[in-house]
């Protein structure tokens, strides 16, 4: 799969994901918690495997976006696959995770940014269930 191209809005949508980066955390790891049957095996720790988690996915893509390394993404998510589910996030859950971050990033990024945000993140929910199939 061909990564999405990098231009100047993904540039500045990276910045401004990057500036709210604390927020952006808090918000998405306090939507995921509305849901917290999804998280029961992953014990009393999960509301931190869940935030560092997420500001390990958030400063990557900032980082990816600002910098232009579109190239990185599939490597990344290609570690992300084999990595996560021995932190218990199946790839299925990583792909609901990445859905709602954008439903986050929608409500507290500009239009233009979350906009930028989400062709990414189509991608990466696209290239990720492929990985979901050639495992099962």
């Amino acid at each position: 799969m061909k990564t999405p191209i990098m231009s100047k809005e993904t540039h500045k949508a990276g910045r401004e994901l990057n500036d709210n980066i604390d927020l952006l955390v808090s918000e998405t790891v306090k939507y995921f918690e509305e849901h917290p049957e999804r998280y029961i095996h992953l014990g009393e720790n999960r509301q931190q495997i869940l935030h560092d988690g997420m500001r390990y996915v958030i400063s990557m893509l900032a980082n990816i976006l600002m910098f232009d390394a579109g190239e990185m993404l599939q490597q990344q998510l290609d570690w992300a696959a084999i990595r996560s589910p021995h932190d218990g996030i199946s790839i299925s859950l990583m792909v609901t995770h990445l859905e709602e971050f954008c439903i986050v990033a929608d409500k507290y990024l500009t239009p233009a940014s979350a906009t930028e945000i989400e062709v990414v993140v189509n991608w990466m929910t696209a290239y990720l269930k492929t990985k979901q199939i050639s495992e099962a």
